[in-house]
């Protein structure tokens, strides 16, 4: 199992890494709000936060104080990760809206003393599937890509039905499609460590919820690859979609 977390991890942070450097790299040459939020979504949150914790919960259980450095710094990257993609949501779904904005607002507030409550009441040399404070700032991170899951598939249905009328660019749907599918299985992904806090388990321990994380990482790293960059055959489908 444990060789399962690592490949799913790999390709997470491989696929973050790549692309997420990309889109960085590129918001910051245009000033571009959207692309420099991605960017920062996918580093913070897959190419940092993800393994600093594996490293701090899996790697370092007999060395507490380094675990809890690395683990601190994972949960705070994660955040950054989350707010970036609160950001990316309300520029791209929901420009313009005021009720949007005070949403990424909210998210920052909460994020921000999620970390500090956890570092100031229980600290991060604790694994953070024991900690109160650590399943709160998942339970937001999560709530942060649920919005974003959600207003991807009300866009790709909007695209969707643009396509069928020849309205729409049908690569653009098939890549709305599955930057839809990668949000929503990194809602069940961060969503996980709440389970096993509420149910008292470790998820470092439990092999069905090990397996459930990795398999659910593995989805998050395919779709950024399809949403991104679609291989020939998706984008074949997407120029030939069959219609019903």
């Amino acid at each position: 199992m444990l060789v399962l977390r690592l490949i799913a991890v790999g390709s997470l942070l491989a696929a973050s890494a790549f692309f997420g450097s990309g889109i960085l790299a590129r918001g910051l040459r245009t000033r571009q709000m959207p692309e420099l939020c991605l960017g920062t979504a996918l580093l913070g949150m897959g190419v940092l936060a993800v393994p600093l914790q594996a490293v701090a919960v899996l790697g370092l259980r007999d060395l507490p104080e380094l675990g809890g450095i690395l683990l601190g710094a994972g949960l705070f990257f994660g955040n950054l990760g989350a707010l970036a993609a609160a950001g990316f949501v309300w520029k791209v779904f929901r420009p313009g809206s005021s009720w949007a904005r005070e949403m990424v607002a909210g998210f920052g507030i909460l994020l921000a003393t999620s970390w500090l409550g956890q570092a100031m009441v229980v600290g991060f040399a604790t694994s953070q599937l024991t900690s109160l404070a650590s399943a709160t700032g998942f339970a937001l991170r999560a709530s942060v890509l649920l919005w974003a899951a959600l207003e991807a598939w009300r866009y790709w249905a909007q695209l969707r039905r643009r396509e069928l009328l020849g309205l729409s660019d049908p690569l653009v749907t098939t890549r709305f499609y599955w930057a839809a599918v990668g949000f929503s299985a990194a809602v069940v992904s961060l969503s996980l460590p709440v389970v096993a806090f509420l149910a008292g388990l470790d998820l470092a321990r439990s092999v069905a919820l090990t397996g459930a994380s990795a398999g659910f990482s593995l989805t998050v790293a395919c779709s950024i690859w399809f949403a991104c960059a679609p291989p020939g055959v998706l984008r074949r489908r997407a120029q030939f979609p069959q219609r019903a």
